[in-house]
């Protein structure tokens, strides 16, 4: 059994497979009334099998991830995974869900997005405020492409977010790029509360990417749609990390240790 610090929130259970403490019982109301009275700073990732890729392929990744104080199962392979480990049935939850549901109800938080590009933001907000017209939305940040962010460009992030004094800081540079970035600069924004590492939620909901029918959703295979539809991107996911996690299957198994 592996030993979890005392996790913050709601009374949630979380099952781990490869030393990543999923939560299992993750409910949205329970999670948004916490997060409008918290005062600390919390990482919130939703993750896959390429997450636990990531984490085979790079052990400073793997560290980065236990700073994370929620991870949410996003995909059906973990869902997969977990009947295979008998760890029982867990329920997906997509960045984009949790990121559409919070933007189209809260009235009280303030909001700031950074990722993507100026278009995909600006669209963002357009239908944040047409949903939602009460929502506080503090700002936006499209930083330059970089492979790994300059310690100039890092440092523009930061102060953009410090200008904006937001509660909630959406982060969309994807899988691995946006966790490792907030597993190292959590500590650099102590006003925020929630920290929640989304990916392609920003291409969904400002309509840039349309998300698969939820036919596909439903069956577990909203993979095959996106790599009818963004091969180049996403095919490496499709099939070398299934490969990879089988390869290390074993090593997945232990410690599968319960928090709480």
């Amino acid at each position: 059994m592996a030993s979890y610090k005392p996790y913050p929130g709601p009374e949630f259970s979380r099952r781990s497979i490869y030393t990543l403490p999923f939560v299992t019982d993750f409910d949205f109301g329970s999670f948004y009334r916490w997060a409008r009275e918290t005062r600390e700073t919390h990482a919130v990732a939703f993750s896959n099998l390429n997450t636990i890729a990531c984490m085979i392929r790079d052990s400073a990744f793997k560290k980065g991830m236990r700073k994370f104080d929620f991870v949410l199962p996003d995909g059906s392979s973990i869902q997969l995974l977990f009947r295979l480990f008998g760890l029982g049935r867990i329920k997906r939850f997509a960045g984009e869900t949790v990121m559409s549901k919070m933007v189209r109800q809260d009235r009280e938080l303030v909001h700031f997005f950074v990722g993507s590009t100026d278009e995909v933001l600006g669209k963002i907000c357009v239908r944040a405020k047409k949903e939602n017209p009460s929502i506080k939305i503090g700002g936006t940040y499209s930083p330059p492409y970089e492979k790994q962010f300059s310690e100039e460009t890092n440092a523009q992030i930061l102060e953009a977010i410090h200008s904006a004094k937001p509660d909630v800081v959406w982060v969309g540079f994807g899988c691995p790029k946006q966790e490792a970035w907030i597993a190292e600069n959590k500590l650099s924004m102590p006003g925020v509360r929630l920290i929640l590492g989304v990916g392609a939620a920003f291409d969904f909901y400002s309509g840039q990417v349309k998300r698969a029918p939820s036919f596909f959703q439903k069956y577990g295979i909203e993979f095959l749609y996106r790599l009818v539809m963004q091969p180049r991107k996403t095919w490496p996911r499709v099939f070398r990390d299934p490969l990879l996690v089988l390869a290390h299957f074993e090593e997945l198994r232990e410690p599968q240790g319960v928090n709480r």
